[in-house]
């Protein structure tokens, strides 16, 4: 007999550790922390019940990658006057622009991490973040009258992202609770546990299950 613990486990793999759990009868233990779930691509929904639901909702890459968000963090950072820590979102909205208006393919590309961004130029941060891609860009390319203009409107997008973000704890609970209920259907108890500060780690939730 053997358990499964996923810490952290990226797009698909958690459903696929979970849905070994449910097959394997030498497996008697699960511990499942999921993250990255707009990776996932073929496992969800996982439980009967949510399939059968007529709904327009659909999972996609948007609301997926939304669900990854921590609203704690962002609280905290508008509580204690830290916003213009918040202005990089503006800048990524910024340049996603740019990046698309480029090449669609770009769209929801994968970036190099920028430390202390807000610190920044929008230029300076532009031309670290696009350094790992095959597409070039001149410097000019981040510094023109439209995009000067679009950062001006910088706290708009902030507004915008501090409404949007409060929609993540649900959809990150409609993600994990379809797993709950995937479990459930195969027989087996299970738990879903914030197992510590979401301060620390937005992915807090942890799934545990066990068999009769």
């Amino acid at each position: 007999r053997y358990g499964i613990v996923g810490l952290h486990t990226c797009g698909d793999l958690a459903p696929v550790l979970i849905r070994m759990f449910i097959n394997d009868s030498k497996a008697v233990m699960l511990h499942s922390v999921g993250c990255c779930y707009m990776k996932v691509q073929q496992h969800f929904p996982m439980s009967t019940f949510v399939k059968s639901i007529q709904t327009r909702w659909r999972f996609n890459y948007t609301n997926a990658e939304l669900a990854c968000h921590a609203i704690e963090m962002y609280r905290d950072r508008l509580r204690t006057g830290e916003q213009d820590k918040l202005k990089v979102h503006c800048y990524r909205a910024v340049l996603e622009k740019i990046l698309v208006t480029r090449d669609k393919d770009l769209r929801h590309t994968i970036l190099k991490s920028v430390a202390k961004a807000h610190q920044m130029s929008f230029k300076d941060y532009a031309i670290k973040a696009t350094s790992n891609l095959k597409t070039e860009f001149a410097s000019s390319d981040f510094d023109t009258p439209e995009v000067r203009k679009e950062l001006d409107s910088c706290w708009e997008v902030v507004v915008y992202y501090t409404i949007r973000l409060a929609l993540a704890p649900l959809l990150e609970t409609v993600i994990l609770l379809d797993r709950c209920v995937a479990l459930h259907e195969g027989g087996h108890h299970n738990l879903l546990l914030p197992l510590f500060d979401p301060l620390l780690s937005p992915r807090n939730q942890i799934l545990f299950a066990v068999k009769k």
